[in-house]
Order: structure tokens, then sequence, then C-alpha cells
């Protein structure tokens, strides 16, 4: 499962794991641009399964729900790539807006709790599973 897989890292990490012959769960907030990749994916490797999920991974009571929602032959995630991220609010702190610096924190972090807390119960009950979490320069860039 791959979160941002719409562009940059995410969608790099979906071509890799498709080269590797993954079941990939791909999730982004641009239903059309998942489509777009799922497409392009197929089309080079003809015998891949992919399923895509719309949504955005501040949205908490979806995602809580989306072990339960899942067709059976995706149900089993292992492999969570947590990348869907954004950066905002990099200037002086005393000139931050503080809506921005919110929507980071839920998009950076409770995003990638929500999605540990959803799936990490079954890695757990199976024995077996991985997190990746992606990290963001943007903290180096933030003024004090």
């Amino acid at each position: 499962m791959i979160t941002g897989a719409t562009a940059g890292i995410g969608k790099s990490c979906a071509w890799r794991f498709a080269e590797e012959g993954c079941k990939l769960i791909l999730i982004g907030r641009r239903e059309d641009r998942l489509e777009l990749l799922k497409n392009e994916l197929v089309l080079t490797y003809p015998l891949l399964k992919i399923k895509t999920v719309s949504l955005s991974v501040t949205d908490i009571e979806k995602i809580e729900v989306l072990p339960t929602t899942l067709p059976d032959e995706f149900k089993d995630v292992d492999i969570i790539v947590n990348n869907a991220g954004l950066a905002l609010g990099v200037s002086y702190v005393d000139d931050n807006n503080v809506y921005d610096a919110k929507t980071v924190l839920d998009t950076n972090v409770l995003g990638v709790i929500a999605l540990c807390s959803a799936f990490v119960p079954g890695m757990k009950k199976r024995g077996y599973g991985h997190i990746i979490n992606m990290g963001s320069v943007a903290g180096h860039y933030c003024k004090f």
C-alpha cells in the first residue's frame, strides 16, 4: 500500500513495487491520476493486481474503515509506504500560518498514525509486515 502514489516518490515506488510483481493498493487524492497510473502500470505489467483508493490521508474516518472495505485479495497488507505529505509554512515562526501548520501535521503525522493504527493490527496478527515512512526536508527550512 502506497500513499501519495500519484506523483513523485510515491509514483516511483509504485513502479518499483510493480516491477517486483507486488500486489498494489495505490492511495491518492486525485482519482484521475490514480486511474492513469493504474492503466500505465497494467500496460507494462499486464498480470499486475492493483486497487486504487481515492482519499486524503487526513480523512481519518475513511482510513479507519479502509481495512474492512478492501476486496478480500487486498486485505492482508504487508507493506505500508507512508509517503503522502506536504510542506507548508516554511517561513519564520512568527510569520507562519497556523492553519498551514495544522494541514502539515494532519497530513504528515496524523495520516501516518491513522494508517498504522488501521493496518498494523493485521500485520501483528499474521506475524509479519513492514512500514516505510517517508520524511521531509521541510523541517530544515523552518526559521526562528
